[in-house]
């Protein structure tokens, strides 16, 4: 019978009893800079919603393997800067480096 959980303050052993597993998240890389203001605001337009990020918001753009013609070709998405702030950190692996994407 499946049981629903409900929100609530949960001890560590109620969590585990309950299959609750920490996973750490998959660590990717992230293209990103502010929203300068001669830019904004900034519309995109996604499938089920329109964004608009205004002057200093972060855009954050996947990399990808291949190079496309426009920077706005790249999935992008705006975040507030202190989110960005909370959540981004700079890459920590000074040995990785970036292969060269490939035209279309």
């Amino acid at each position: 019978m499946d049981q629903i959980l409900r929100q609530r303050d949960w001890s560590e052993q109620e969590l585990l009893e309950n299959g609750f597993r920490y996973y750490e998240r998959r660590k990717y890389v992230v293209l990103a800079r502010e929203l300068p203001p001669e830019e904004a605001p900034l519309k995109m337009q996604y499938e089920n919603d329109t964004l608009i990020a205004t002057a200093g918001y972060m855009i954050c753009f996947s990399a990808d393997w291949r190079k496309r013609k426009s920077l706005y070709d790249y999935n992008h998405w705006p975040v507030a800067p202190d989110h960005f702030a909370d959540t981004y950190r700079e890459w920590d692996d000074p040995n990785w480096r970036p292969i060269a994407a490939k035209g279309i």
